[in-house]
């Protein structure tokens, strides 16, 4: 259903797949992209200049070169998706040091899972990035660009780990695009994304080795948030996700 931000008045729609043609849906466009850019250079910079205004750091979910190239030209610090990401615009990333966020669980496999209830239109229609967004992965992979570990809407977390390592990540830089490359896209590696003296102390332990099988970052032991102990078991219903 539509709602409006709270600060801007500006309409947004929480369903958007309910729509078959909202503007960030993929599009048989002309050429090999199956998408458009939105929004132009100007828009963008205007954007972005107003948000270093305030002192906030800038994110785009996006597609397609031309869209890519435009967000790089103004300077955004992390980068979703990545659909269509060619080596040029990978090696132009890891010059500028913009962080990745693939998407990958997200976009090529749970998006189209029935149980979301998107239907077989928006799967269809989604498939066709499928390939593109795993070789532009690869690309920034080769490239150097720092990576970081994101779900959008559907992802599953561990699932990401999965496929980042399946698209040439070693296990130790996918554990890394959940800790030290994740603080650092959000400034805050200095008090978080590592283990020394002064930081806040958020530290997961875990009952088996995420370098063995990504699916074990979800076998959670333990949780120290700013030194204080938190076991999974412990919490009461009320406190864990849909009661359970």
């Amino acid at each position: 259903m539509p709602f409006r931000n709270a600060t801007e008045g500006i309409p947004y729609n929480s369903k958007p797949w309910d729509n078959p043609r909202t503007p960030h849906d993929p599009y048989t466009m002309p050429g090999s992209e199956h998408t458009r850019p939105e929004m132009s250079s100007e828009e963008i910079r205007a954007v972005f200049d107003e948000a270093r205004r305030w002192g906030k750091k800038t994110a785009c979910h996006v597609m397609g070169r031309t869209a890519i190239a435009n967000v790089l030209e103004a300077g955004v610090d992390v980068l979703d998706h990545g659909v269509y990401l060619d080596e040029a615009l990978a090696e132009r990333m890891a010059r500028a040091g913009t962080y990745f966020c693939p998407t990958l669980s997200a976009y090529d496999r749970q998006t189209m899972n029935p149980k979301f209830q998107r239907g077989e239109d928006w799967a269809r229609a989604h498939s066709v990035l499928v390939e593109a967004h795993e070789k532009s992965f690869e690309v920034a992979v080769r490239a150097g660009v720092k990576i970081v570990n994101g779900t959008d809407t559907t992802g599953s977390y561990a699932e990401e780990l999965e496929l980042m390592r399946a698209g040439g990540m070693s296990a130790m830089d996918t554990v890394l695009a959940c800790t030290l490359n994740a603080a650092e896209a959000l400034g805050m590696a200095d008090c978080i994304g590592s283990i020394r003296a002064g930081m806040l102390a958020d530290i997961v332990l875990l009952d088996a080795n995420p370098l063995d099988d990504p699916y074990a970052i979800e076998q959670v032991y333990l949780v120290i948030k700013e030194g204080t102990p938190h076991f999974p078991g412990a919490l009461a219903v009320f406190e864990r996700p849909n009661g359970v």
